[in-house]
């Protein structure tokens, strides 16, 4: 088990996150888990363990072949289309 700790924010100003609007620590494994619906522009991702994820209009199993690496102690930025996607992740085994 690990966790992937999700904050959300609903813009940015010169390329610095602003306007803080949830923060979810996602508990995973090597099976997919998923999110809570996101609330902003803007997701930052980050985690002690590897992990594969996928952000999807709801819940979808995050692959290899769909997903973003995400490396152990990194820190990921996706842009959020709308307020249906979720996080999708796994670890990477």
């Amino acid at each position: 088990m690990a966790s992937l700790y999700i904050s959300c924010f609903g813009g940015q100003d010169k390329g610095v996150a602003i306007d803080p609007k949830q923060s979810e620590a996602l508990t995973t494994s090597s099976t997919s888990a998923a999110s809570g619906a996101l609330k902003g522009k803007y997701v930052k991702l980050q985690s002690a363990d590897a992990h594969w994820v996928y952000l999807a209009p709801g819940t979808v199993a995050a692959t290899a072949t769909n997903g973003s690496y995400l490396a152990a102690n990194e820190i990921l930025w996706l842009a959020v289309p709308n307020d249906t996607y979720k996080v999708n992740s796994r670890t990477v085994a």
